[in-house]
């Protein structure tokens, strides 16, 4: 196999202070590692799903990617999350010129669709790509 496959792997578990520092100064895949960290790890949420929400509307396409399948993880752990807000950035990955936020868009919409069954059906209604 090549060494462009996934990596599956247990997320480093960062500090809040470690997370900001990395996202105001990592390069891309850092910042993509701190992502999944406060995603999974991050004891104040409110600060994870921040974090998160900002990077799935703002940044690379790699963190934009990482942020939008971290809405899938943190939907799936935290049971529920602002449906306005997951609809429209779930949405707009959905339709997103990079395949990869695409991709990764339908893997939150799928983890959302197990907590949230009527959140992922308006992103399913909104996602009409041209």
């Amino acid at each position: 196999m090549s060494g462009r496959g996934l990596r599956c792997q247990e997320p480093h578990r960062l500090s809040k202070q470690e997370v900001e520092a990395i996202l105001e100064n990592g390069t891309p895949l850092a910042i993509s590692e701190a992502l999944v960290s406060a995603a999974f790890h991050q004891s104040d949420r409110e600060f994870a799903r921040r974090v998160i929400f900002e990077h799935a509307r703002n940044g690379s396409d790699g963190t934009r990617a990482t942020a939008v399948l971290c809405i899938g993880h943190v939907a799936r752990i935290d049971g529920d999350l602002p449906p306005d807000l997951v609809v429209e950035l779930v949405a707009d990955a959905l339709c997103d010129e990079d395949p990869a936020v695409r991709g990764q868009a339908i893997a939150a919409l799928q983890d959302i669709e197990c907590v949230m069954p009527d959140t992922a059906a308006r992103i399913k209604a909104l996602a009409s790509c041209k």
